[in-house]
């Protein structure tokens, strides 16, 4: 059923997509693992293909930071602001304000809460820097990253939906915000 939901939604609405929005809310966390800002130069000369390999991620307009398991980076995440992040035009980001734009964990460190001490250390360490509000998206059915989030501290603000009817050079969002919440920072 859930296939003929999706072929049926293709031909209608062309491609779509379905995500959640959180936010970080500055909930302190007791992150022990030690998450570190981690410069592109280090990310491209790493060891670890799996982490060289999101590179591309990094550069201007973007921070980087590494979760280490003792000597080892575990997991990364990027955040993207200012001209970085423009072109994307996903969620509107003001002066202060950055999205985390992609996060991994290495397969085989998942499932051991590595990707929210990421994200809470990471966090904490964006706000002291000054950043007033964050952000990330995060597919509707991805349960493993929505949870990774929450457990973070990050609270879910909005949904958006994207629909491309006849492939437009953009595609049309539509974003439903939690009333409760879209003024959480």
């Amino acid at each position: 059923m859930r296939e003929v939901f999706k072929s049926v939604a293709r031909l209608i609405l062309g491609e779509y997509g379905i995500y959640r929005v959180y936010q970080d809310v500055g909930v302190p966390s007791a992150v022990t693992q030690s998450v570190e800002l981690a410069s592109e130069h280090e990310v491209r000369s790493s060891k670890d293909a799996f982490v060289a390999d999101q590179a591309w991620y990094a550069g201007d307009g973007c921070f980087a930071y590494v979760l280490r398991d003792e000597s080892r980076v575990v997991g990364i995440c990027f955040y993207w602001y200012g001209e970085r992040y423009h072109s994307r035009r996903f969620w509107p980001l003001g002066p202060s304000e950055a999205k985390l734009v992609h996060i991994v964990t290495l397969p085989a460190f998942r499932g051991r809460g590595h990707a929210s001490a990421l994200i809470a250390g990471s966090a904490k360490s964006m706000r002291a820097q000054g950043w007033s509000a964050l952000y990330a998206r995060v597919w509707h059915t991805h349960e493993s990253s929505w949870r990774a989030f929450e457990r973070a501290g990050w609270r879910q603000v909005a949904i958006v939906v994207e629909v491309n009817p006849l492939r437009l050079s953009r595609p049309w969002r539509f974003y439903w915000r939690h009333p409760a919440r879209s003024n959480i920072v």
